[in-house]
């Protein structure tokens, strides 16, 4: 299986989900807070999908 680096909008959209996650879980943005987890592993499979799935 070939590996691909991940395009510049899904690696854009995880950037965001991880940093809302973050910044959620530190409570520098409430609304995020319950979610901090959840956000993170999205952005964690995001780039996973992308990395995988990207040359088909």
């Amino acid at each position: 299986m070939k590996l691909t680096p991940p395009s510049f909008p899904s690696w854009l959209f995880a950037v965001l989900f991880g940093a809302a996650g973050i910044a959620g879980k530190y409570g520098f943005f409430a609304a995020a807070a319950p979610h901090a987890f959840v956000l993170v592993m999205i952005a964690f499979l995001i780039l996973l999908a992308a990395t995988l799935f990207a040359g088909l």
